[in-house]
């Protein structure tokens, strides 16, 4: 008898739980393959062919844990979000996350390297607090048709000269506030991110990075997005200043989008312009994308980058991709990095 009314009333509780409506998620994206180099892709005297690490996958591998809890009848909810990135090549965490020596401490000691936030939502939008995703990061990745995948994404906008910047500026920031608010179709996201005193290397100055973008739904098929950062770093090689603008045009079965972006570095006032096009075609059960960007730099040196990717889904979580990639940096006096691969990867 006393096990029955225990039974029943745990059963009693269980719906309570469920009211409540709270949620934790754990997701993740296993990604690995094998690639080819040419002598100018790997950096060395032969080319070579060798298990991709994070940065030639189509997606870097992670895993994370996200979360939402309804804050009883106030209309609030809490959200946060850990995530920590790895490359699958080697197991090591990390992998080849975006790191400039002063606007973020990203490399291999810090375990929740993706991301870290809490925040609260309601009906004025959302507002979180750690280290996030910038809002040039969401502007852009909002015009890639892969989604900051593959070679020669929207994320990996770059030349030598950039000096391990995107075409954005910081892709993450640490000590980050955010506010993300939706009116309609446009959803606008505001960032500030205190410096917080030297990070990365021994001696660099504080840097305070402020963002601003919008993400416009003008129809089903239209987007267009725009923002502007701006760091304020003394470092000799970190961005002073970025802004850009796209459009995209996705009919369902095949799209493109028009992107134009301005990067300046603050040492020696080199402006990078960026003019970046994306585009995907359904093939069968698969899709062709393809990444084109043209790099100009104030010092007269040009980049042409080019990424084609053929991703095919064995399941609803697991995919098989082809992808190459050629970037002409003869400027730079590298060459042309030309690579391919094959790879495999799995969500969950």
């Amino acid at each position: 008898m006393k096990k029955s009314l225990l039974a029943l009333a745990v059963a009693a509780a269980l719906p309570a739980v469920a009211q409540a409506q709270s949620s934790v998620t754990l997701y993740g994206i296993v990604d690995t393959g094998v690639e080819y180099l040419n002598k100018a892709a790997s950096g060395t005297a032969t080319a070579g062919v060798r298990l991709m690490d994070t940065n030639a996958t189509w997606n870097g591998s992670r895993f994370g844990v996200r979360g939402v809890e309804p804050l009883g009848n106030s209309g609030l909810s809490a959200v946060f979000g850990i995530e920590s990135r790895l490359g699958v090549d080697t197991g090591n965490t990390g992998g080849a996350l975006y790191t400039p020596a002063s606007a973020s401490k990203s490399d291999n000691t810090q375990f929740w390297n993706g991301l870290a936030f809490v925040g609260l939502r309601g009906g004025f939008g959302e507002l979180t607090m750690g280290r996030q995703y910038t809002p040039g990061f969401y502007a852009w990745i909002a015009s890639d048709f892969t989604a900051n995948a593959g070679y020669q994404n929207w994320a990996l906008i770059s030349t030598p000269g950039m000096t391990g910047n995107a075409s954005y500026g910081a892709v993450r920031a640490d000590n980050s506030v955010m506010l993300t608010s939706t009116l309609g179709g446009l959803t606008i996201r505001a960032m500030a991110a205190a410096g917080e005193g030297a990070q990365g290397a021994a001696g660099a100055a504080s840097a305070d990075v402020y963002g601003l973008a919008g993400i416009w739904a003008v129809t089903k098929a239209i987007t267009v997005t725009g923002f502007y950062h701006k760091q304020d770093s003394f470092t000799a090689t970190t961005m002073d200043t970025s802004y850009g603008a796209s459009a995209k045009l996705d009919l369902g079965s095949m799209g493109l989008t028009l992107g134009y972006s301005n990067l300046e570095l603050h040492n020696n006032g080199t402006d990078f312009d960026t003019i970046a096009g994306s585009a995907y075609l359904k093939v069968g059960k698969g899709t062709v994308f393809a990444n084109v960007h043209q790099v100009s730099a104030s010092d007269n040196k040009d980049v042409l980058n080019i990424g084609v990717s053929y991703v095919h889904p064995l399941s609803n979580r697991t995919a098989i991709y082809l992808q190459g990639s050629r970037a002409d940096q003869k400027d730079y006096a590298k060459g042309t990095p030309t690579r391919f691969g094959i790879g495999l990867n799995h969500k969950f």
